[in-house]
């Protein structure tokens, strides 16, 4: 059996039409030493035909919110004209050093109208200019924001949410345990969709699907650490990981992991432990399909129905 031959069939036909597109623009993958710069660029070039279908919503605005580094950006998505609605706060993907609101714009539009909540989607700042735990401090600010603003912005602040997807699903789950952690519990769920919890470079899925092959060489993992991380602060690696997070007495946390991804092992292994420490959720592995597959929904039906889950557990979570 050859790689291929692992591949949901429509996934197969999505790779192709993005090796034509990569093809097409020159593009390259963000570990073979372009500069930060033409990474994010081709990162967004490459993101452009999935997200040329992206639906109209109600409302779409761009704004920004206090951050402790500055202003926030955020991107306010309403499904309706409702004068106050729950809201999920989405952390985009990218290894922490490309992405942004216009990469993931379909994504978070499709959420908001399968969901029927408002959808906040924070561009947090990236490495390398900025290190660990600055893009946390983003994400962490805007659930500040909302939890005293909300009512502002058309949201109720009683009734809020966090996911994100790789990188962002990682920022959602330190939201969720900060929010723990502080006694105010703003937040009643969370979605994490294909993270990197752990970083066990051992376990089987990194071994079985870390070739460029499969969208997500592991080159290019070890290269967004080393640009996230700070060599002068040591004992970061440690608070950035989650090995020792203590998973207990959360709000219910649903966890979403690509069958072919080389962090598949850390979606499951997450879901196991938020189970064994009491908390409710779901785990979801969708067979046949790659890393950041939930881009590639105008040709993969999988993709479509991760953001249907996602947004029907956040919905019934946020009891709408």
């Amino acid at each position: 059996m050859t790689a291929g031959d692992l591949f949901d069939p429509q996934m197969r036909l999505a790779m192709a039409m993005k090796a034509a597109i990569a093809e097409r623009h020159g593009l390259v993958s963000e570990g073979t030493g372009v500069t930060i710069a033409e990474a994010r660029r081709q990162y967004a070039k490459g993101r452009a035909w999935w997200n040329a279908d992206a639906p109209r919503l109600a409302r779409v605005i761009d704004d920004h919110l206090p951050g402790p580094h500055g202003p926030v950006p955020v991107r306010r998505y309403y499904p309706t004209a409702a004068d106050a609605l729950p809201a999920i706060l989405y952390f985009h993907g990218g290894g922490n050093v490309v992405g942004d609101l216009d990469t993931h714009d379909k994504v978070t539009r499709l959420i908001a109208r399968a969901s029927g909540c408002a959808v906040v989607a924070v561009d947090y700042r990236l490495a390398p200019e900025h290190k660990f735990p600055r893009p946390l401090d983003d994400c962490l600010a805007t659930v500040d924001f909302l939890r005293a603003n909300g009512a502002g912005w058309d949201i109720r602040a009683d009734r809020l949410a966090v996911a994100g997807d790789s990188a962002g699903a990682r920022w959602a789950l330190h939201a969720l345990i900060a929010e723990r952690d502080s006694g105010r519990r703003a937040l009643a769920a969370g979605a994490l969709i294909y993270g990197a919890y752990y970083g066990d470079i051992a376990s089987p899925s990194y071994a079985k699907f870390g070739g460029p092959e499969f969208d997500l060489p592991v080159a290019d993992l070890a290269v967004y650490r080393e640009m996230l991380l700070d060599p002068a602060r040591p004992d970061d690696l440690a608070r950035l990981r989650l090995d020792d997070a203590d998973l207990a007495d959360l709000p219910p946390v649903h966890v979403y992991g690509a069958g072919l991804d080389p962090l598949l092992d850390d979606s499951v292994r997450l879901a196991a432990a938020l189970r064994a420490a009491g908390n409710a959720g779901d785990l979801a592995v969708y067979p046949g399909v790659v890393h950041a597959f939930i881009h590639y929904s105008r040709m993969v039906d999988q993709a479509g129905r991760l953001i249907d889950d996602v947004s029907a557990a956040l919905a019934r979570d946020l009891a709408l």
